[in-house]
């Protein structure tokens, strides 16, 4: 009976730990879900406010990428790699929004039609992006926050068939992502 008794003690004294322990990881689980659900308002605060800054100047939209700008038709002459005015001034508001926002990272990426041949477009895209982190730069983006690459016609909006479809496809995109 001694025997019986102590092990009903020993298991009663297992079960109130093991009820302890998980008293303690619910309380944990909840702690942790409160914050997750303020980081998640911070995220749409963060968003919203972004959205609203970014939408008066160029198209963007939150996707799984990140944050992405996009500045189509604006920023080049055709066949150019050289900011034109508007593009100029497009990117100077810009970069005093990006320099609020200074836990991002920017993936400046280049895209082009299909006219013209692939190595020539591969070329332009980069030339693009690369003008687009130039002036970045010049505006007090820090330099090393930003990569470009180059994507010529591999990645287009809209078939390359009509001239706005085309005018769509030569874009540079700046992916802004949380560091």
């Amino acid at each position: 009976a001694e025997d019986l008794g102590a092990e009903l003690a020993a298991v009663t004294a297992t079960l109130q730990e093991t009820e302890e322990k998980l008293a303690d990881t619910e309380s944990r689980l909840a702690r942790a879900q409160a914050t997750n659900s303020k980081l998640t308002k911070q995220q749409e605060a963060i968003t919203e406010r972004l959205t609203n800054a970014l939408g008066k100047m160029a198209s963007g939209a939150k996707t799984d990428r990140g944050y992405v700008v996009s500045l189509s038709g604006v920023a080049f002459a055709t066949g150019e790699s050289a900011l034109n005015t508007e593009g100029k001034y497009v990117l100077a508001k810009l970069s005093g929004v990006m320099l609020a926002f200074k836990d991002m990272k920017l993936s400046i990426e280049g895209h082009t039609d299909s006219t013209g041949s692939v190595e020539t477009n591969l070329k332009l895209s980069l030339a693009r992006a690369d003008a687009v982190r130039a002036f970045l730069t010049e505006m007090g983006v820090p330099a090393s926050v930003m990569t470009t690459h180059g994507f010529g016609p591999e990645k287009p909006l809209m078939p390359n068939d009509t001239p706005e479809g085309r005018a769509k496809n030569r874009r540079v995109e700046i992916v802004m992502i949380e560091a």
